[in-house]
């Protein structure tokens, strides 16, 4: 997970707005937390639920130690509760040098390709017709001795029982 083409792509989404709640729904969801934390001991204040929100912990738990959220989520017992604040600053740290190994991951390295087998094709074939001619008498000699002539009993007896069937079924129909 802590590739750098997984960091890649889990950091393109920090600007991905989609899902994002508009002033008026954010507004919303404030007096709706107000009222709601006069009613109750649990006030809870959700954040949207665009992608660049939901990215945010997906992106510190591939950083692992790496991560420029990592005094957060430890000030937290391991949950990374403000991610409003984290989406900032992994922003900052995304646009700076340090994350420049996971922007520009290094060309990478082909393995050099084997060199092909030389082959003397001359002795090759000396040595496939040998062996082939070695292998020939004795597959000869267990192959089942089959005539053409056997299945065709089978051919006119299935023509025969039809015929047979034929007649009697219409012996059978009533006028």
């Amino acid at each position: 997970m802590k590739t750098p083409e997984a960091i890649q792509q889990l950091a393109r989404f920090l600007d991905d707005e989609r899902g994002e709640p508009t002033k008026e729904q954010k507004d919303r969801y404030i007096k709706w937390a107000q009222e709601q934390s006069s009613k109750s001991d649990f006030p809870f204040v959700a954040h949207g639920q665009g992608l660049c929100y939901d990215m945010v912990g997906f992106l510190d738990f591939a950083l692992e130690d790496d991560s420029p959220v990592l005094d957060l989520r430890k000030a937290n017992g391991g949950f990374l509760a403000d991610v409003i604040a984290a989406r900032k600053r992994l922003k900052t740290w995304w646009a700076s040098d340090a994350s420049l190994k996971y922007r520009q991951p290094p060309a990478a390295q082909l393995a050099p390709e084997p060199v092909p087998p030389k082959i003397d094709m001359k002795e090759w074939l000396k040595a496939y017709q040998a062996k082939k001619s070695t292998a020939a008498p004795s597959s000869q000699q267990n192959a089942p001795q089959t005539t053409s002539d056997s299945p065709s009993w089978l051919l006119w007896g299935g023509g025969a029982l039809t015929v047979v069937c034929i007649v009697w079924l219409s012996s059978q129909r009533k006028v």
